[in-house]
């Protein structure tokens, strides 16, 4: 028996025992012992819906609370950029592990390596035409 229909077939047993013989005790039990008996299995699916439902709001609470911390975050090191006395130049700035602009490589140098690079890498990867 599958554990995801055991309460399928608790229905299947209790519906038709209730209707034809609600007196009888079968198993050695009533049907009132016989549903007491079984209620933890339904009892313990409730309670892992529940669970699951927190969790999950437990999880977009924290996505919230990191975007918020993230805009913060940002909020600040613009301060520390805007700042006229810190800058982003400043000690500050790269011990919050920011590259400072002074040791930033410029466009036009990464172009320039770039395009040096590239004609090298042709040459040398075709092939020859003379034999």
């Amino acid at each position: 028996m599958k554990t995801q229909s055991i309460v399928e077939k608790i229905n299947e047993i209790t519906t038709p025992w209730g209707e034809m013989a609600p007196e009888s005790k079968l198993g050695g039990m009533s049907l009132a012992e016989f549903n007491k008996a079984v209620a933890a299995c339904t009892d313990k699916r409730q309670e892992l819906i529940m669970l699951k439902s927190k969790v999950s709001a437990a999880v977009n609470s924290k996505f919230a609370a990191d975007q918020a911390a993230k805009k913060l975050i940002r909020r600040v090191v613009a301060g520390v950029v805007a700042d006229p006395t810190l800058g982003a130049d400043s000690d500050l700035y790269r011990a919050m592990n920011y590259v400072p602009t002074s040791q930033r490589a410029s466009v036009k140098s990464k172009q320039n390596t770039t395009a040096a690079a590239a004609p090298a890498a042709v040459s040398a990867s075709s092939p020859s035409t003379k034999k």
